[in-house]
């Protein structure tokens, strides 16, 4: 079966992830999407988690998006 890349039932991102140095340490994630050029910025994987969540479902995620 051929993926459609146009379609909304595909997904490619570039992940990122760094931890902070911060009391106590804690990471950071972003999100790249390599056909939009959009970036998704997260606190933490849970914030992650629910945007994948929601995209997955067919919403429209909430996020710190920076372009």
């Amino acid at each position: 079966m051929l993926l459609d890349e146009n379609s909304n039932l595909y997904f490619s991102y570039l992940l990122r992830v760094w931890q902070v140095n911060s009391q106590p340490p804690r990471w950071q994630v972003s999100l790249h999407d390599a056909r939009t050029g959009e970036s998704y910025n997260f606190a933490d994987l849970q914030q992650l988690k629910t945007f994948l969540d929601q995209r997955m479902a067919g919403g429209s995620p909430q996020s710190d998006q920076t372009h």
